[in-house]
């Protein structure tokens, strides 16, 4: 590994040593783009797991079938206005789905759910979030957001983000990896969708600059970038959500933008496209939120455990996470929260 700048003058001032060189670590594993995409998941995996304390047990569990299909079926019947530029092959339950449970030993009882994710991860966490609210299912009490949720916004594009920050400035995040079974899947599944599209001429678009790029993201199609499910920024309304607490670093218009939706539905609004379903939605009661904002922190900074940031990071997740599965009713407000001295303020 070489290091580009002198560590005794880092690019930001408020990293130390240890960070930068966690950092220039990061960075390298550009040369994982040389390998097929299977190999590189494995290397990347390995190489940033976190200890698991000593207090906390993970349990992995598989989701029982019977489940796995009453899923399918709501979803099947929340996505049919969207089918003509979503691929199908999310329906083949052709292989198990598996997960953890997170328990801390001095909590074995749970009372409330506490759905958390990181980078895509709190992507999935927010889209849940909705489809739930949207379908009329139970929510859990809270959620934790860790994220950027698109490339849209100014914090995304600046000169900085090329030196500091572990994610790559280019739309889709990097170029198809090198040959693989993976890497062939995914290129014929885009071929074949794209063909799709084409001959459905789908009225679901809503903007003609999600036609004029080459696709933009892995996990969808450019036509379907506005689909709540797949952009919950671009939700119509944010309200009548779980309480959430966003942690976000230099990246972090996306979730300044979403959090005053989710709080303020009525004041923040934005074009709804050719996406219907929320036009006239019923969910305008605020969401409640609490928003950290970590100064020079990069993307998913939080797998840099032993630094400060990240260690007041996860003490205020826990804090937040004690609280909302303690709450009895969801008449409490984050200004009560605040007083109490059980979440803290924003950084």
């Amino acid at each position: 590994m070489s290091i580009s700048e002198n560590p005794e003058s880092p690019l930001v001032k408020s990293w130390d040593l240890k960070f930068q060189l966690a950092m220039e670590a990061i960075k390298n594993f550009e040369e994982l783009s040389k390998l097929p995409i299977e190999q590189a998941q494995e290397i990347f995996i390995q190489s940033t797991k976190i200890k698991v304390p000593s207090n906390i047990i993970v349990k992995k569990v598989t989701l029982n079938e019977r489940y796995r299909q009453k899923s399918r079926n709501h979803l099947e019947k929340g996505l049919k206005q969207f089918e003509d530029v979503i691929d199908e092959k999310w329906k083949e339950l052709n292989d198990k789905l598996y997960g953890e449970w997170t328990l801390n030993l001095n909590r074995l009882i749970l009372k409330k759910i506490v759905i958390a994710g990181e980078s895509a991860g709190a992507g999935l966490a927010c889209s849940m979030l909705l489809f739930l609210r949207d379908a009329g299912l139970p929510l859990p009490g809270g959620a934790i957001g860790l994220l950027d949720l698109t490339h849209s916004m100014p914090s995304f594009w600046d000169d900085l983000a090329v030196k500091v920050d572990i994610l790559p400035t280019i739309l889709g995040g990097r170029k198809i990896w090198p040959s693989s079974p993976v890497a062939d899947e995914y290129i014929a599944n885009v071929k074949a969708l794209s063909n799709k599209i084409d001959q459905k001429k789908p009225t679901i678009v809503g903007h003609p600059s999600f036609t004029k790029v080459p696709r933009i993201q892995f996990y969808c199609a450019n036509e379907a970038l506005d689909i709540p499910y797949a952009s919950p920024m671009l939700a119509e309304s944010l309200g009548d959500l779980p309480p959430i607490l966003f942690q976000v670093g230099r990246l972090r218009y996306e979730t300044i933008f979403f959090s005053f939706k989710a709080a303020f539905p009525h004041k923040y609004r934005i074009p709804s496209y050719a996406t219907k379903n929320f036009v006239k939605s019923p969910f305008k009661n605020p969401t409640k939120v609490i928003l950290e904002v970590y100064d020079d922190m990069p993307h998913c900074w939080h797998i840099f455990s032993f630094s400060k940031p990240c260690k007041v990071a996860f003490e205020r997740c826990g804090d937040f996470i004690k609280r909302v599965t303690s709450v009895k009713d969801n008449n409490t407000s984050m200004i009560d929260l605040l007083k109490e001295n059980v979440v803290s303020p924003s950084i």
